[in-house]
């Protein structure tokens, strides 16, 4: 069976297969609503493969614009010793990070601790019972 672009097609993807043939075409819509002859081999409707390899050849377009301008950029003295200047206040940032993490922990928990002993006052101030407290203070 010879098949054009105009059909006739297979209806099945089991007879396109035993014919040898590159498409079918079910006339049922794909999964994206093309109502489009499908691949054999990957059972794709045209349509979308047309729509991915478009895709596809964008992307590549646009990261190559991306690389060229980032090239352009970094090259440009000015720009490149701006962004060496950013990177090594960030290195002096983690830096300074690294070594005061301790610090940092004690002062957060402090703060934390801080909070609660606030609420804690705050309910005991207005009669609430906090923890079970009063219920115990009037038992005893």
């Amino acid at each position: 069976m010879t098949e054009t672009i105009n059909g006739p097609w297979p209806p099945t993807r089991e007879m396109a297969k035993a014919l040898g043939a590159k498409h079918y075409f079910t006339g049922d819509p794909c999964k994206r609503g093309h109502i489009a002859p499908r691949f054999t081999a990957k059972f794709a409707c045209i349509e979308c493969s047309r729509i991915a390899q478009l895709t596809d050849n964008l992307s590549d377009v646009a990261r190559r614009r991306k690389s060229e301008q980032f090239k352009a950029y970094v090259s440009d003295p000015h720009r490149h010793a701006a962004m060496m200047a950013r990177k090594k206040e960030r290195d002096q940032t983690e830096e300074y990070r690294e070594k005061n993490r301790q610090n940092a922990r004690r002062y957060y928990e402090r703060k934390r601790l801080e909070k609660q002993y606030e609420w804690f006052i705050a309910r005991l101030l207005a009669g609430e019972d906090v923890y079970g407290l009063q219920s115990e203070a009037t038992h005893a």
